[in-house]
């Protein structure tokens, strides 16, 4: 009798973890993507940055935070980039950036001497 019980509760466990996973997949498919084409212009300027990630793995802490790089264009728009953009877009250079939100891409840049 006992195995039933403790059968039956690792069963349930069970179907609501797969429950609640099948709830956080849907609800992130219906998010809505946003591929309106954004425009940022302004001078490139790069800042090393902390951000703190998840690591689920672990059993000492939940989190770790990593250094990122920004490259900030302009005096609003903050992109975490890979370091290889520095030999691309020098800091100080004007450049319009074409962009969409969600999900994020970089469609297309051009260097933009007039500003």
């Amino acid at each position: 009798m006992p195995f039933i019980a403790v059968g039956g509760s690792t069963l349930l466990f069970a179907v609501v973890v797969v429950g609640a996973v099948v709830v956080l997949y849907v609800a992130r498919s219906r998010r809505k993507a946003d591929v309106t084409v954004k425009r940022a212009r302004g001078a490139v300027n790069y800042i090393w940055d902390t951000k703190r990630i998840r690591t689920p793995g672990s059993s000492v802490r939940s989190y770790e935070d990593v250094r990122v790089l920004i490259m900030r264009v302009g005096n609003e728009n903050r992109f975490e980039v890979k370091e290889p953009f520095q030999n691309t877009f020098k800091a100080g250079e004007n450049w319009t950036i074409y962009y969409t939100s969600y999900p994020f891409r970089f469609l297309s840049a051009e260097l933009d001497s007039k500003l």
